[in-house]
């Protein structure tokens, strides 16, 4: 048997000894020390590969003895990380200075759990930010499937079939045309005293006569209710555009909502 594989065989059964007897520190170097003595003989050994064996023990060493002093399974867990010499330590927690580095988590049972970097400040921020963003989003889906049902109550609650939404339909366009046909009558009508005014003010220049103030006035009243009465026609139209478009979207749903029943 070489040095080599009695350091590995002495620190698999120092191991073992430290968690399971409740031998001190330096009780169980000496045991060690003697088997050594034993296997090699202390002419054949030397100081220098006695030495050697045991500091290879004494990671092993602690490491047991770590695990012996816990009773609770899960509290027994040990923290195992490098530190700047390249050299294994452990304890119950990881130093600040190597968290952003990994460690290893070593149980009674022998069991050894590889764990990644602690998060940075940054990372963390994130991840609060994504949630955030993610409960935002959740809650609006809901409070849109909240909305969606409710017009849906009220869609199936207004009509029994798609001959009343047709009539419905029909009946609000119809209420829109007469107010464009009635507005339409009144902007003739603005346009026909607003031709009267300017014909009066023309008549007046060509004399070289001045035209009144109260007729410019007049003038520019009319100008401003006929543009008034084209906007509300404009306005109109577009509100007839969108009841076309609604009509065919609650149309579509009330099929589907119908369709779901049957």
């Amino acid at each position: 048997m070489t040095v080599e594989m009695a350091g590995g065989f002495l620190k698999r059964s120092v191991f073992r000894f430290a968690i399971w007897s409740s031998a001190g520190v330096l009780d169980v170097l000496d045991r060690v020390k003697t088997a050594l003595i034993r296997l090699f003989g202390a002419q054949i050994l030397g100081k220098r590969a006695m030495g050697k064996l045991l500091r290879q023990t004494l990671f092993s060493l602690s490491f047991g003895c770590s695990l012996l002093a816990a009773s609770d399974p899960v509290a027994a867990a040990i923290k195992c990380w490098t530190n700047k010499e390249g050299i294994t330590e452990c304890g119950n927690t990881v130093p600040p200075e190597y968290a952003q580095h990994g460690h290893e988590e070593r149980n009674a049972a022998g069991a050894v759990k590889k764990l990644g970097p602690a998060k940075t400040q940054a990372e963390v921020e994130n991840e609060r930010v994504a949630k955030a963003a993610a409960d935002k989003t959740r809650a609006e889906a809901e409070a849109a499937a909240k909305k969606q049902a409710a017009a849906d109550k009220v869609l199936l609650d207004t009509f029994s079939s798609e001959d009343d939404m047709v009539l419905a339909r029909d009946g609000q366009t119809a209420n829109i045309e007469s107010q464009v046909k009635l507005t339409e009558s009144r902007i003739a009508k603005l346009q026909k005293g607003l031709d009267n005014l300017i014909t009066q003010a023309a008549d007046l220049e060509r004399r070289s006569k001045p035209v009144p103030e109260q007729l410019t006035k007049d003038i520019a009243d009319l100008r401003v209710q006929i543009a008034d009465n084209k906007r509300f026609i404009a306005d109109k139209h577009k509100e007839q555009t969108k009841l076309h478009d609604k009509f065919d979207a609650d149309l579509k749903r009330f099929r589907e909502l119908r369709s779901a029943q049957h």
